[in-house]
C-alpha cells in the first residue's frame, strides 16, 4: 500500500527507527514532549510551599505531566506507600502536577487501595 504523507512526527528517535511504512526520512521529525518553564512567570519557592500547603519542614518530591502509568505514576504510588511506611515523622509530601479529571479519578483509586487516601 502506497501511503502519501506531507510530514510525519514521532515523540521519539525510537519511533523514528520503527518506521515500518518507509516513509521517507525527509518527511519524518523528531518532536520531544516538553513544555517552556519561564523564572519570570513562575512560582517562587516561598509561593508554590504555601500554594501546596508544604511547612517548612516538609520535603517535597514532585512529578509533572500527564498522569499514565507510561509516567510512572504507578511507581509513584508504591514509593508514596513505603514512604508512609518508613517516615514516622510524616514529613515527606509527594506531587503531582498535572493530568486531566479522568486520569486523577483513576489515580485515586489506586491511591486509595493503598491506604494513603489520608496523606
Amino acid at each position: 500500500m502506497k501511503i502519501s504523507v506531507l510530514s510525519i512526527i514521532f515523540t521519539s528517535k525510537l519511533g523514528k527507527t520503527l518506521n515500518k511504512f518507509d516513509i521517507p526520512s525527509d518527511k519524518v521529525r523528531v518532536v520531544h514532549e516538553f513544555a517552556i518553564a519561564d523564572p519570570k512567570t513562575g512560582l517562587r519557592r516561598e509561593d508554590a510551599r504555601k500554594r501546596f500547603g508544604l511547612s517548612d519542614e516538609n520535603f517535597a518530591i514532585g512529578m509533572c505531566g500527564t498522569i499514565s502509568w507510561r509516567k510512572g505514576v504507578d511507581l509513584f504510588i508504591r514509593l508514596a506507600q513505603i514512604l508512609k511506611n518508613r517516615d514516622s515523622s510524616n514529613q515527606i509530601r509527594l506531587l503531582w502536577l498535572g493530568g486531566n479529571r479522568e486520569e486523577h479519578r483513576q489515580s485515586l483509586h489506586e491511591i486509595s487501595r493503598f491506604g494513603l487516601t489520608d496523606h
